[in-house]
């Protein structure tokens, strides 16, 4: 393959996923909301205590970290991805206005990962995306170096501590995600599950 073809061919894969999304957003499938749910909610045919999870209802209890139940824009429930879903950007129904979730804080092409005081990872797929290496359990302190939520640790001050560390002695607070550093952490800002879009400003406060 030549240069220029495998130029075209780069680009071509880049931008498929935006026409689907467009094709979807056309098609429509949440009735008469004109804002596509980030995931196929079966339709609003799951029943209470179901949950739609890859495109088919499934018991509630299917949908296990990372992921979390939310109502999508057709009031239908759904499994999803706090950290990339842009209708459900770090909390639900936390809509990103210009469409893009990183890490669960929505971004824009002025807003990159370090100006919310976040910093830039790469999954296994090589896809690009934010974490908050002080308090992220699967980046704690660096990209990827996940602590051993199976043991019960955490991820406090950029290292993964022990099911029953004391968060004040470590200088946190006490969230029920664990320990934060509530002036600097966009998840726990100022006050536990204060999430801020643009980053915590040092403060406690939201930029």
């Amino acid at each position: 393959m030549t240069a220029p073809a495998r130029e075209r061919w780069g680009s071509l894969r880049r931008v498929a996923p935006l026409l689907l999304a467009a094709a979807a957003a056309w098609i429509g499938g949440c009735g008469d909301h004109p804002v596509p749910p980030w995931v196929d909610p079966c339709g609003a045919a799951c029943v209470a205590g179901e949950v739609c999870l890859a495109g088919s209802c499934q018991p509630d209890s299917a949908c296990t970290a990372p992921f979390t139940v939310c109502t999508y824009s057709n009031d239908a429930m759904g499994c999803t991805d706090l950290r990339d879903d842009p209708y459900n950007c770090g909390s639900c129904g936390l809509r990103c206005l210009d469409g893009a979730c990183l890490g669960g804080v929505c971004r824009s092409a002025s807003n990159s990962c370090a100006s919310a005081g976040l910093s830039d990872c790469q999954d296994a797929g090589g896809n690009a995306y934010c974490a908050y290496l002080g308090g992220d359990a699967l980046d704690c302190g660096a990209c990827g170096n996940a602590c051993s939520l199976a043991a019960g640790e955490h991820c406090a001050a950029g290292t993964c501590q022990a099911a029953g560390t004391v968060c004040s002695d470590l200088g946190l607070a006490e969230c029920p995600s664990g320990c934060a550093d509530l002036p600097n952490d966009p998840y726990n800002c100022g006050q536990c599950g204060n999430v801020c879009m643009f980053g915590c400003d040092g403060s406690g406060s939201c930029r």
